[in-house]
């Protein structure tokens, strides 16, 4: 069995990251800058090291710099000053934004040729990654995994997406962060492992998106819902459509009505990504049509079954442990390798000593042709109120923008609680609303439930 991970590109000459259309970094600069940043691991004793870097150049290089010296690598979700406080006690040394690889040009000889050799491109499958779940709640938990895990997963995301694999030469955008397990895997460990080119900056912006057309080669996008539904209007991807051929989503649930807008807009269909930090992805979708919604799909090598609560269940073939992982989603399994989800059972909750599935809520609100996203939380009984009850976040469309000034709150508020009570008890029904001009994602696409809370206190 291999031992190492290798990565192969044609020639120095390669682009490896670009600007708009220009490249900024061929691979035998990168390669020179990384035996740099090799020198400098060299002098750090600790054996687990912090890296947060924003910028995905320097974050590669001291990524494969300290996995090849063996260090285990810690990736916090983001680099806020809290964050990397927490995390640095599970650390011994840190790579931060203030420690950069100084730049080189292509002036060597070895890394002017045409092809790499004696060039180090490989990483260990023994290396270690830590993550940070971002959790909607309570305070994040450390998972590790080794890099053979996710050169397996790797693996399975080229098969399932062999027609991508299949083009030699394509761009990755991403409007995710490298920090988190789908942003390493897609972002850059699976373009580093196809040769592709990646764009260095993150996308923030639609205008920053549809730029992408100047690209002389195939576009795929990296993002996340919290992104994509932003995209009030993509019908101008249209103009291009032979530039991108993929767009991924992932990080939280992307809403049915978006998906098929989105769809319905550019002709492109968003690829959904399902799966945790803990499990990889375990399953994929398109989303065509707003009759029905459709079914996931298990990725290759997966088993998964059901247990008596409702869970999923599954072997996956990069888990480290052979037995059944319990997962906390409720799924309706429809054969071997198909299924829906039915949210969290974390999201079943007791009001009114009744049992109340605050995802069903969210789907029933979202329904409504004037939301655009709703989120159901329960508001405990210490922030004003006599007793826990339920409360919504809740992001209008345009048209339900223009109905909360004409019509307002009150009325909005009651045709809400008016679809809800066809399907929920009067005791059930919401107390307390938030109307949002942009619901509260992070970086990591999640909802934390600490930033819904604050906005009932």
């Amino acid at each position: 069995m291999a031992e190492h991970w290798h990565f192969n590109w044609p020639t120095c000459a390669h682009p490896l990251f670009v600007d708009g259309a220009s490249a900024i970094l061929t691979v035998g600069c990168w390669a020179k800058q990384l035996a740099t940043c090799r020198a400098m691991v060299s002098t750090m004793s600790g054996p687990r090291v912090l890296l947060y870097q924003d910028d995905s150049v320097q974050f590669s290089l001291w990524l494969f710099a300290l996995l090849q010296a063996g260090k285990t690598v810690i990736l916090p979700p983001n680099g806020l000053s809290e964050t990397l406080a927490q995390a640095a006690h599970h650390a011994d040394e840190q790579v931060l934004p203030d420690t950069a690889v100084p730049h080189s040009d292509d002036d060597d000889p070895l890394f002017d040729s045409p092809q790499l050799k004696g060039v180090d491109m490989s990483l260990p499958f023994s290396a270690r990654i830590v993550f940070f779940t971002s959790g909607s709640s309570g305070q994040p938990k450390l998972v590790e995994k080794a890099l053979w895990q996710l050169h397996t997963e790797i693996q399975v995301i080229q098969q399932t997406f062999a027609g991508l694999s299949a083009q030699q030469s394509m761009v990755v955008a991403a409007t995710v962060p490298h920090q988190h397990i789908y942003g390493l895997l897609f972002r850059i460990l699976w373009p580093f492992s196809q040769g592709w080119t990646l764009l260095h900056q993150t996308v923030h912006f639609a205008e920053q998106w549809l730029a992408l057309n100047t690209q002389q080669h195939p576009v795929v996008l990296i993002s996340s819902p919290a992104h994509l539904t932003r995209y009030d209007d993509v019908s101008k991807v249209k103009q291009w459509p032979a530039k991108f051929v993929a767009v991924f989503s992932s990080g939280g649930p992307l809403a049915m009505s978006d998906a098929v807008r989105f769809y319905q807009q550019s002709g492109l269909a968003i690829t959904q990504i399902y799966g945790s930090t803990e499990t990889g992805g375990i399953g994929y979708k398109q989303q065509l049509l707003a009759e029905h919604e459709a079914v996931w799909r298990s990725f290759a090598g997966m088993q998964i079954a059901q247990d008596e609560h409702g869970c999923l269940l599954l072997r996956s073939p990069y888990l480290a442990e052979p037995e059944w992982y319990v997962t906390t989603d409720l799924v309706t399994l429809h054969d071997a390798e198909q299924f829906s989800l039915g949210g969290r059972v974390d999201r079943i909750v007791k009001l009114a000593e009744k049992r109340l599935s605050l995802f069903e809520v969210e789907n029933l609100c979202n329904s409504l042709s004037f939301v655009r996203q709703a989120v159901a939380l329960i508001v405990p009984a210490n922030t004003g109120a006599t007793r826990a009850h339920l409360a919504l976040v809740i992001e209008l469309t345009e048209t339900g923008q223009h109905m909360l000034v004409s019509l307002g709150k009150h009325a909005v508020n009651q045709q809400i609680k008016q679809a809800l009570a066809a399907r929920f008890e009067t005791v059930l029904l919401p107390r307390r609303f938030r109307y949002v001009d942009q619901l509260p994602f992070n970086a990591q696409g999640k909802l934390p439930l600490q930033q819904l809370e604050l906005l009932f206190l």
